[in-house]
């Protein structure tokens, strides 16, 4: 398994040049179209080395801001994760091998800046179980000495969107060993747990989170 922007950096799986109103050889503007109803609209203003998304629901309200800084590679080194109202929810941290440049991990922290996952790449552990698939072990920041679970089901990492996505769903793992969306319907139907409904892709789910 390997993301399509992981060789050449994020910038050349968004491609392209700016729209005009954009000045800069790597600006980039960009719409994204969701099957929820949803968009994400993507931009990079020339010289920048921060990727903007905005993502809004069907009736064109704001429901979330992620905001990614890049080295001069194009590689994603963190972002900052916003609700609706521009409220910082969350954050991501990205490690890289020194001497192949690869991705290895990615960490996101909660509001607190308490850890409540870590997301490996393929072949990043030593476990030959995980050397061709990603694996994602949660935290539970209410205790933080208790030990780490590997989440279920398929799990993504943060990342800019780079193509119209059938089940786009940037919503926060939120640790103890709670799933997104997404990851949730990975699971069997008698191990799924319930979530409740959303009003916003950033909305709190679970109790103690």
């Amino acid at each position: 398994m390997r993301l399509n922007w992981m060789a050449g950096g994020i910038l050349a799986a968004l491609g392209g040049l700016a729209e005009a109103q954009q000045e800069g050889p790597d600006a980039l503007s960009r719409i994204f179209k969701h099957n929820n109803g949803q968009r994400t609209e993507t931009q990079k203003m020339g010289g920048s080395n921060e990727i903007r998304e905005s993502i809004y629901d069907k009736n064109n309200i704001l429901c979330g801001v992620r905001v990614f800084r890049l080295d001069a590679k194009g590689r994603i080194l963190n972002g900052v994760i916003y609700d609706g109202k521009k409220n910082p929810v969350g954050s991501t941290r990205n490690f890289f091998d020194a001497q192949t440049g690869q991705m290895l991990k990615e960490e996101l922290y909660n509001q607190q800046g308490q850890k409540v996952r870590e997301l490996f790449y393929p072949g990043s552990l030593n476990d030959p179980k995980y050397a061709k698939r990603m694996v994602a072990f949660n935290y539970d920041p209410q205790h933080p000495s208790a030990p780490r679970k590997e989440a279920a089901g398929k799990v993504q990492p943060i990342v800019p969107v780079t193509k119209n996505e059938d089940d786009f769903d940037p919503s926060l793992p939120q640790g103890t060993a709670a799933p997104t969306a997404a990851e949730a319907a990975e699971r069997p139907a008698a191990a799924a747990r319930p979530l409740p409904k959303r009003s916003s892709w950033l909305k709190q789910r679970g109790s103690g989170n």
